[in-house]
């Protein structure tokens, strides 16, 4: 968000708490927003925005807008959406970029579910015996290391096996 803005340019952050129905029109059609409330925050800027096309191709590695109509892939750069995406979706969250409309530039605009029942238990924890489980303890659904004889390195479920 600084990078874009031009000189005298501005940047926003909003903070808000949300409910269901406002985050369904955020995410239409995401199966995955299905709680009850959410925090959102969003980021602003007056900059150049986001051509609709590369609104879902920014959040790839590498990927990187050169200028408002071509995009390309650069080894180096374009890994700071990619990774902002990994951590809120670790979070149970969901990104997504707009244009801002009133003033032109681009919103960044996440959610994450407030909820206690989107996270399981061993996420809500500090005791490690339950937030750090054994990794053989759900290396797949049988619960044993039959996958890792089978020659496969994760399970499933996508879990690397330990």
């Amino acid at each position: 968000a600084l990078k874009f803005p031009p000189g005298g340019g501005r940047i926003e952050v909003r903070f808000d708490v949300i409910g269901h129905d406002e985050a369904v029109g955020l995410f239409p059609g995401d199966d995955a927003v299905v709680w009850t409330r959410y925090v959102k925050v969003s980021v602003a800027n007056t900059g150049v925005g986001i051509p609709e096309e590369m609104r879902e191709k920014i959040f790839e590695r590498y990927y990187r807008i050169n200028n408002r109509t071509e995009g390309g892939y650069n080894y180096g750069t374009g890994i700071g959406l990619y990774y902002t995406r990994g951590l809120v979706e670790l979070h149970h969250g969901r990104i997504r970029a707009f244009d801002f409309e009133e003033r032109g530039g681009a919103v960044f605009t996440f959610i994450l579910p407030l909820d206690d029942e989107a996270y399981p238990q061993r996420e809500r924890t500090t005791d490690p015996a339950v937030s750090n489980p054994p990794p053989h303890l759900y290396c797949c659904r049988c619960r044993t290391r039959s996958c890792r004889r089978a020659g496969r390195s994760s399970c499933a479920a996508g879990r690397p096996l330990p």
